[in-house]
């Protein structure tokens, strides 16, 4: 997608009633349409995926020539379905 990835740091899964989530925070750098093509790959992948806490910065100096204009930082989450031990199902449907 024309990004490049600096910083890849999975974080602690967290359990939800129905669903585990599993953050990554990465560090991006790119141009900002590359940036926004990179998003939407995360979006339209074949997994339930989101990012959160996107935060931009602008890049200044010699990779303003080469089309890298834009750090960023933002949060992945990818959710998988596992339901918590004795959760409850709704109503009509069996365990």
């Amino acid at each position: 997608s024309g990004v490049q990835i600096y910083s890849f740091k999975p974080q602690s899964p967290r359990q939800q009633e129905l669903y585990r989530e599993y953050p990554i925070v990465m560090k991006v750098r790119g141009g900002f349409h590359e940036l926004g093509t990179f998003i939407s790959f995360i979006a339209n992948s074949e997994r339930i995926m989101s990012v959160e806490n996107l935060q931009l910065q602008r890049v200044s100096g010699q990779e303003i020539e080469s089309g890298q204009t834009v750090d960023a930082e933002l949060t992945v989450i990818c959710y998988v379905y596992s339901p918590v031990q004795g959760a409850t199902t709704p109503s009509g449907g069996r365990q």
